[in-house]
Parts: C-alpha cells; sequence; structure tokens
C-alpha cells in the first residue's frame, strides 16, 4: 500500500497517509515478533488516540515548512524503525511517532 501512496505523491489523500501511519505502526510491530495480536491492538489504539490532519496536496509552500510528498516520511520511518526502539516504544504511540518530525504533521491526538 506504501509503493501505491508513494507513487501518487501528486494526489495526496491525507487521511489514507495518516491510516499509513497506523498500519506502519502494526506492520513493525508484527515484524519485531509482537504479533498479530498485539499489532492489531496497536492500530486499533492508533485510530482511537489519534485524528488525521487534513493536507492541501496543492499548497505548493507546504505545511509547517514541508512539503505535502514529504509527509510520506513518516509512515516510512516508523517502518525502518529498529526492533530495539519498537520494544522500548512499546504501546506509548506519541513515541512512535517521534520517528518523524513529520508524524506531528498528519495526525493529532484526540
Amino acid at each position: 500500500m506504501i509503493l501505491l501512496l508513494l507513487s501518487c505523491a501528486s494526489t495526496l489523500d491525507s487521511d489514507a497517509l495518516c491510516k499509513e501511519v497506523g498500519f506502519a505502526i502494526a506492520g513493525r510491530t508484527e515484524e519485531c515478533g509482537g504479533g498479530s495480536d498485539l499489532a492489531e491492538a496497536r492500530y486499533l489504539a492508533f485510530e482511537e488516540q489519534y485524528t488525521c490532519v487534513q493536507v492541501d496536496p496543492s499548497d505548493t509552500a507546504g505545511v509547517g515548512g514541508v512539503l505535502p510528498e514529504d509527509l510520506y516520511h513518516c509512515p516510512l520511518a516508523i517502518r525502518h524503525l529498529a526492533c530495539e526502539l519498537v520494544e522500548q516504544y512499546g504501546d506509548d504511540l506519541d513515541l512512535w511517532l517521534t520517528a518523524s518530525p513529520t508524524c506531528r504533521l498528519l495526525v493529532e491526538g484526540t
């Protein structure tokens, strides 16, 4: 799904990109040995704790000084977290969102 999103930077869907952050957390949890139940629990916690921030893809000035296409860095950075960090971050989703400064431009706490 990330590859699909990366190929469509000009048609940024901020809701889909925001959901990719949750998928990245779940995917990395499972890849680092957390199992599918824990991965699903973290995804559901992400959906409950955060809402998506609307990003205008035509805003060439960027959001918070970041161009819309650069927002893809957030889920990519999460997907590349070292397993040691995944274990350390655990269920603290705020820590997961420190993987990239762009994460806070995509989501906000509820």
